[in-house]
């Protein structure tokens, strides 16, 4: 078919978040880009080449989370007892 695109653009937002963390850091964008490889004929693509890149965070354990309790880290919340 005349007129489609062998290359794909895809955005998008995701919203991270932790119930016992404060932090400003919990939206990650993301990005990435297919490109299917033409082949002679007007037959579909087989190869696609893709790439993308994505900001991505590192989560607390509860093993972390107990220890800063232990230490009285003063922004984690203590409504009540992590275990």
């Amino acid at each position: 078919m005349e007129g489609e695109t062998d290359l794909t653009f895809s955005y998008g937002i995701r919203f991270e978040t932790q119930n016992r963390i404060h932090s400003n850091h919990d939206f990650a964008p993301r990005i990435s880009v297919a490109y299917g490889v033409p082949r002679g004929d007007g037959k579909p693509p087989i190869t696609v080449l893709r790439g993308g890149f994505g900001v991505f965070y590192d989560r607390f354990g509860l093993g972390d989370l107990l220890t800063l309790q232990q230490f009285r880290w003063p922004r984690l919340r203590r409504r009540r007892p992590l275990c």
